[in-house]
């Protein structure tokens, strides 16, 4: 199946209790209604964490970056760095925190920041 990154409605994070033991990942809702699953680890769609990640950017960049936003009184671009949204102002690259955005656009830095905290609790976990 072949989708374009426009296809995608919503991203959901879900726990897979199937495997043993449980793995996150992310589910992707496209616009037709079809579901995809991604997961790390064996048979899966992605094959290692840093690709998981890669795919949470790809798909929330276009929806964040260059998108002007006004932070502590600082006006700048947004631009996701990492894993992380920063304001990258005339003078500076300010590192942001999720409810510093306000308006459609914060819901979609909050969004993309609790999925990568999401994905994240998964190394925790096996630590």
């Amino acid at each position: 199946m072949a989708f374009n990154l426009e296809d995608v409605k919503e991203v959901n994070g879900v726990t897979l209790t199937l495997f043993k033991p449980p793995r996150r990942g992310i589910k992707l809702t496209l616009s037709w209604g079809q579901e995809v699953i991604v997961s790390v680890g064996r048979n899966p769609l992605i094959y290692d964490k840093r690709d998981m990640y890669k795919l949470l950017r790809m798909i929330f960049s276009p929806l964040i970056e260059g998108a002007v936003a006004e932070v502590n009184g600082r006006v700048g671009v947004l631009k996701i760095l990492d894993n992380q949204v920063a304001l990258v102002t005339q003078e500076n690259v300010i590192p942001i925190k999720p409810d510093e955005i306000k308006g459609e656009v914060g819901e979609k830095v909050r969004k993309f920041l609790s999925l990568l905290k999401f994905l994240s609790k998964e190394n925790q976990e096996k630590q």
